[in-house]
């Protein structure tokens, strides 16, 4: 009868277990509906040319210039520059409010347009890296657009280990502010979902341990469960 009675209860934890998984997918998924952006509103920039440099701003022309694909991934024990410069010429864009996107930066960035800073990451020391999963949305002045050529820079600063940047999508500001937002939920919210239902189920079967005490299982799922959501 007690091994009955316990069989019925992992089955029934594990009913449980089942239906908090399945509630956190459908909520994320709810939060992430969305209509697909038309392609003509945006334009994703996957070449540029890159320079490491010390130069806290934009570096000439002539100076010596690599082209580089993006994204980038580069790995240094002890990066000899402070900092990676990238040059990019930007598309037409039919759109009156324009922004570019940068979906990962690792560590901190600067956007120059035609010359002139008109936005970053701004995050404190110690916190560089949640570009990682922080998007940056940058809107680009029309006072600072030209009718033709436009060029933008990217100043990366560089630390030890991993140095980022993911492609540059540039187009219409309101859609852009909604790929951002999709965005941060799949690499940020989702994250802090799946921590509250951790906690929620931890404290639970805790609860059920309680009211008994001799089914050990119910004990370590619970602990485990709380250790889960430690971040």
């Amino acid at each position: 009868m007690v091994v009955g009675s316990t069989l019925f209860n992992r089955a029934w934890l594990g009913r449980v277990v089942r239906l908090l998984v399945l509630a956190s997918v459908f909520l994320i998924t709810r939060l992430a509906t969305g209509e697909p952006a038309p392609e003509e509103n945006y334009v994703v920039v996957d070449e540029a040319v890159m320079l490491a440099s010390d130069a806290t701003a934009p570096p000439a022309s002539d100076a010596r210039w690599q082209s580089v694909s993006l994204p980038l991934f580069s790995t240094s024990d002890e990066p000899e520059t402070a900092y990676f410069w990238f040059r990019l010429q930007l598309p037409e864009l039919v759109a009156d409010d324009r922004a570019l996107l940068i979906n990962l930066h690792m560590f901190s960035v600067r956007v120059y347009l035609n010359g002139e800073l008109i936005g970053g990451s701004g995050e404190p020391p110690g916190m560089e890296a949640i570009g990682w999963t922080r998007p940056l949305l940058v809107n680009l002045p029309a006072s600072l657009w030209r009718s033709g050529q436009n060029t933008l820079h990217i100043r990366l600063s560089r630390q030890p280990f991993t140095t980022a940047l993911s492609q540059i999508v540039v187009g219409d500001a309101v859609l852009l502010a909604e790929a951002r937002r999709q965005a941060v939920l799949w690499q940020s919210t989702s994250s802090q979902i799946s921590l509250v239902l951790c906690v929620m189920m931890g404290l639970f079967v805790l609860g059920l341990w309680m009211r008994r005490p001799n089914d050990s299982e119910y004990g370590l799922f619970g602990v485990f469960a709380l250790l889960w959501a430690i971040p």
